[in-house]
């Protein structure tokens, strides 16, 4: 989803490296604007969070069903960026 934010971002010729930075610009430029839902600021804001807990909380675990919620909301997004663009 970083990755799909930063596509879309650059629509408008915006470019960010850090997730914080992409995630909060593509709120502001296209879930503000009402051109995406607002689930789709909150999708990979929960699924980052999602994997940082994956790669430094050993003693946490990742689900099949958290893996599964996180690959259906990509997808969801990804849906919607197609609805947008194309």
């Amino acid at each position: 989803m970083f990755y799909l934010a930063t596509a879309v971002l650059l629509t408008k010729d915006l470019n960010f490296s850090k997730h914080k930075a992409v995630v909060a610009a593509f709120g502001r430029h296209f879930v503000k604007t009402n051109i995406f839902d607002h689930k789709f600021h909150k999708y990979p804001v929960e699924s980052f969070e999602q994997r940082q807990i994956g790669d430094y909380e050993p003693l946490e675990e990742i689900t099949k069903k958290i893996a599964e919620k996180s690959i259906g909301m990509a997808v969801e997004f990804l849906d919607a960026a197609k609805r947008v663009f194309c």
